[in-house]
């Protein structure tokens, strides 16, 4: 009860939210720069620090409403560009190689079976949204392992 106590103190009446509002920037941009080279999975824990600075500032009514929908949006894109570069660079690819050794593992392939990316593409859409999105997963398991 005393770890909740003082967080709940720190988090409604001694957050720095000017600090806040600096952590989230900075949070971003390394999100930001951790994508462009494709750095997914260390990208991913730099959006949820930003989202953590995001939800600081917000319990404590320092962003104004257009402010607080901004810093929303800026979050949402941030993690659609992680899902989305997870999927390029990471799920895709292991999809082809697992599917490459199933081919490779059955003697006989049937006439019109193709093998490749638009095969393997065809499978990775999860049949739950957050099965795969890296923002619903802790950053130490992959999408798939979560639910």
């Amino acid at each position: 009860q005393v770890f909740e106590a003082q967080h709940s103190s720190y988090n409604f009446d001694h957050v720095d939210s000017s600090l806040q509002r600096e952590l989230f920037e900075r949070y971003e941009a390394e999100a930001m720069r951790l994508l462009e080279l494709e750095l997914v999975y260390p990208a991913y824990d730099f959006v949820i620090k930003a989202n953590h600075s995001y939800n600081l500032l917000a319990v404590r009514d320092t962003l104004p409403q257009p402010e607080r929908q901004t810093y929303g949006q800026r979050l949402r894109r941030l993690s659609e560009d992680v899902a989305q570069c997870y999927l390029e660079r990471v799920q895709a690819p292991l999809l082809i190689q697992k599917e490459a050794s199933a081919d490779s593992a059955t003697p006989a392939k049937t006439a019109g079976a193709s093998s490749g990316l638009s095969s393997a593409t065809s499978h990775s859409t999860p049949s739950h949204p957050a099965t795969s999105h890296p923002a619903t997963s802790h950053p130490a398991t992959s999408p798939e392992e979560s639910a």
